[in-house]
């Protein structure tokens, strides 16, 4: 610990402006402030601790969603507000672009459709619409990523009643685009995860008796997973002639 320096322009002290020598509001100023931190950073020192203090954790806390979860199932009749509320902090994140907090509200979102899959009917307009938001992002694979493997896990669901007027279309031109992806970065691993989302979607309305919404579509569908075989094929044979 050291005294103040001599107060010059470099170091200047603001307390020092209205020092009186007996003036205790500035002792206990001096006191709680200058010779606190300078214990404190003295203490740092000596255990080694030198770099930031404290660092931002972006990781799932589990107890944090164990009572989101707990909240939930026992009121179901507040579910539907919770989990647009959700989706609108993800879609402000994704404005920001807050890629970390996006992933965890996806997390989050995966949760809670499994653990109250009887009551889907109830949210599942606003989370279809936040999987929308974030296929949008045309370039980031670690989004897209991680909304195609939500959408899978949507789609392994069997609701017991299907609804007949969801709609599928916007996944299907995504998925489709995906299959098309053509700059050389990323490109494999995007192409992959739009027959990724098809092979979903055929499972899904497959198991919810919705096969005529699917066919509906088989002309965006097809050529798209025969261009990627296609692809696959010539690739095979350029590996043989070298």
């Amino acid at each position: 610990m050291a005294p103040i320096p001599r107060n010059e322009k470099i170091n200047f002290d603001p307390g020092t402006k209205y020092h009186i020598a007996a003036n205790v509001p500035y002792l206990r100023y001096f006191i709680v402030e200058i010779l606190q931190f300078q214990f404190h950073r003295a203490m740092c020192g000596f255990q080694g601790i030198t770099e930031r203090l404290y660092m931002c954790d972006h990781g799932l806390d589990r107890n944090n969603l164990e009572r989101l979860r707990f909240y939930a199932v026992r009121r179901p009749e507040k579910l539907d507000k919770a989990f647009r509320y959700l989706c609108e902090k993800i879609s402000r994140y994704l404005n920001n672009r807050n890629r970390p907090y996006v992933i965890l509200g996806i997390t989050v979102m995966n949760d809670i459709v499994k653990s109250c899959y009887q009551l889907l009917n109830t949210f599942v307009d606003d989370y279809l619409e936040t999987l929308r938001l974030v296929l949008e992002e045309r370039d980031d694979l670690e989004l897209i990523e991680q909304a195609v493997a939500s959408f899978e896990s949507f789609c392994e669901i069997r609701e017991e009643a299907p609804n007949y007027q969801r709609n599928y279309q916007f996944f299907v031109h995504r998925f489709t685009a995906l299959c098309y992806y053509h700059d050389e970065m990323n490109r494999i691993k995007l192409r992959c995860l739009g027959l990724r989302g098809h092979h979903a979607l055929f499972r899904k309305t497959a198991n919810d008796e919705l096969q005529n919404d699917a066919w509906k579509h088989m002309d965006q569908i097809m050529p798209s997973i025969i261009f990627n075989m296609e692809v696959e094929e010539q690739n095979q044979s350029q590996e043989a002639t070298y």
